[in-house]
């Protein structure tokens, strides 16, 4: 099966081609990233810049480790100085875009997992 965000090529050679390790990759995912939609769509509703900045680079992590690159610029600018000065306008929408590949790596990579685990 092919995904559209995460390559499963990266991942199974990231670790070797050990499906207990990447089954073990994946539970410390949904562990680090649990409640993070949650608290960026809080950020959103707060103005929370410095919160998000520090979510969004907790998730670079996460989405490196699967091959997402989808929302590099927006993970780029939640690292820049100018961040904080985005209009809300502005800074909901990069914060929907990363929660929306979020969303969608999340469900790959756990149909991934599934598929890994039949074989």
């Amino acid at each position: 099966m092919k995904f559209q965000l995460i390559h499963e090529d990266y991942i199974l050679s990231l670790c070797d081609n050990d499906i207990e390790f990447i089954n073990r990759l994946y539970q410390s995912y949904l562990e680090q990233t649990a409640d993070l939609e949650q608290k960026l769509r809080q950020c959103i509703l707060q103005y929370d810049y410095a919160q998000a900045k520090r979510i969004i680079h907790t998730l670079k992590s996460s989405f490196s480790v699967l091959g997402v690159t989808s929302c590099n610029a927006e993970i780029a600018l939640s690292e820049s100085e100018t961040f904080h000065t985005l209009s809300h306008t502005d800074f909901s929408e990069v914060i929907e875009k990363i929660i929306a590949v979020y969303i969608q790596a999340s469900q790959e990579f756990s149909i991934f997992i599934q598929n890994l685990l039949k074989s």
